[in-house]
């Protein structure tokens, strides 16, 4: 293989894992404010007194995530020509009791 040929495959990795990295921070974003919007609307109490315009506001950011997330997916998709799937996390503690 040539140079040009071997750089820009490492190049390509480093974008993939950019990418994968990215998409993970967004799903993180994701799930930390739907979590919060939902423990708002189960405790009565907590929606009465809560902004109704900055719950709003939050449904529109995470909807506005949730469409970068797609965006980068779609490209993770083109890139590797595999739909992106979010990494199994494996606890190493419990891996050491089942020995």
């Amino acid at each position: 293989e040539s140079v040009d040929s071997k750089l820009a495959e490492i190049e390509k990795a480093g974008k993939i894992t950019t990418l994968e990295a990215q998409i993970e921070v967004l799903d993180e974003l994701i799930e930390g404010k739907t979590q919060r919007l939902s423990m708002i609307s189960e405790d009565e109490d907590l929606s009465e007194i809560a902004d109704k315009n900055k719950i709003r506001k939050m449904q529109r950011e995470v909807k506005e995530l949730q469409k970068r997330k797609m965006k980068m997916e779609k490209l993770y998709e083109k890139m590797c020509g595999k739909s992106y799937s979010r990494p199994e996390i494996v606890d190493e503690a419990a891996d050491e009791y089942e020995d």
